[in-house]
C-alpha cells in the first residue's frame, strides 16, 4: 500500500482489519465501496462508471475461480492484515477529533 494513504482509508483499513468475523468483514468492505462510490459520484460524475466497472471486474474475477478453486491460503487460514492502516484522530488543538468515523 502507498504510503499516502488518506486518512479516511487509514480508518477503513484499521476497521476491517479489526474484524473477526468475515461475513460482517464482506459487509464493511461493500459499505466501504459504496461511500467511496458516492464520494467519486459527487466529486467527478465522469469517473463514476469506470469505475464502477473496474469494482465490478475485480469481483467477477473473484467469483469465476470459486467453483473450481480453494481459497488462497492466506485467506483460508484467517484474515491477512491489510497494510497502510494506522490511522489516529487528529487533534484540533480543543481535543476534538479532526474525524470521528467516515
Amino acid at each position: 500500500m502507498p504510503a499516502d494513504i488518506a486518512r479516511r482509508h487509514q480508518w477503513w483499513i484499521d476497521h476491517l482489519n479489526g474484524i473477526t468475523d468475515p461475513a460482517i468483514q464482506l459487509t464493511e468492505a461493500q459499505r466501504w465501496a459504496r461511500a467511496e462510490l458516492a464520494k467519486v459520484g459527487h466529486a467527478r460524475a465522469g469517473d463514476l462508471a469506470g469505475w464502477q466497472r473496474m469494482l465490478t471486474a475485480s469481483i467477477v474475477g473473484v467469483l469465476l475461480q470459486m467453483p473450481r478453486h480453494r481459497p488462497a491460503p492466506e485467506y483460508a487460514a484467517g484474515w491477512p492484515q491489510l497494510g497502510g492502516g494506522g490511522w489516529s484522530p487528529a487533534p484540533y488543538g480543543d481535543g476534538r477529533a479532526a474525524v470521528e468515523r467516515p
